[in-house]
């Protein structure tokens, strides 16, 4: 009898370890400042998703911002910004007091991981026509001070430039960054992506001679620039 009276106290401390290490993990937020999925109740992950995907109005998305504000994840924050600007909704005093700072406070701690989310905050912004200079200089920090470029296709980067484009955004060091790496990764146009990038360049009124010898013919040697 004593033997089981132990082994029921040892199995309850078990229990109480576990749970306190369970409560931990779910409390648990990244470094860099954004959450991921694994960092809430997975039901509550799932609850936002079913929310968000609900949301047809500027104020149903700040509505979720409010309930679920501590949980969202930066693609959560990413969607509904993106939701906002590609359906052309309101935007109301919710969105200007709450959602745009939260998407900028979230802008503002994005890494190499998140570049999904980077592409749909700028591609929310440019559909909206968002003329907000910090959100702007945010996204200038991230592309070019912090080399978030570097991890995006040639077809993202040149789709990037036309949304900055739609804006009048983009600086000349910015601009030049997606030039030249055009012209180092030219073997790897197609021509969809050769046209989305010769349009980009030319609503910005930018762009090398180099460069568009290298759009109307990506096999083009370039000697000098190999050297």
């Amino acid at each position: 009898m004593n033997n089981i009276y132990r082994r029921g106290f040892a199995l309850m401390r078990y229990q109480r370890q576990l749970s306190s290490l369970v409560s931990f993990q779910a409390r648990a937020v990244h470094a860099r400042g954004y959450n991921d999925y694994q960092d809430s109740w997975s039901h509550t992950f799932h609850e936002i998703n079913f929310a968000l995907g609900g949301s047809k109005t500027t104020d149903a998305f700040a509505f979720v911002f409010t309930k679920y504000g501590k949980h969202l994840t930066d693609f959560q924050i990413a969607y509904a910004f993106w939701m906002i600007g590609k359906n052309q909704l309101e935007r109301s005093p919710d969105f200007w007091n709450l959602i745009l700072p939260t998407v900028k406070t979230q802008l503002a701690k994005l890494d190499r991981n998140c570049t999904k989310s980077l592409i749909h905050f700028i591609e929310g912004a440019s559909a909206m026509s968002l003329q907000d200079n910090e959100f702007w200089e945010l996204v200038e920090q991230k592309l070019h001070d912090e080399g978030l470029h570097r991890y995006f296709d040639l077809k993202q980067l040149v789709e990037i430039l036309n949304y900055l484009a739609n804006v009048g955004r983009g600086s000349d060091e910015m601009l030049e960054v997606i030039e030249k790496t055009i012209i180092k990764h030219r073997k790897a146009l197609t021509p969809q992506i050769v046209e989305i990038a010769r349009q980009g360049f030319l609503r910005v009124n930018k762009g090398s001679e180099i460069l568009f010898r290298v759009l109307d013919d990506p096999a083009v040697e370039l000697p000098a620039l190999e050297a």
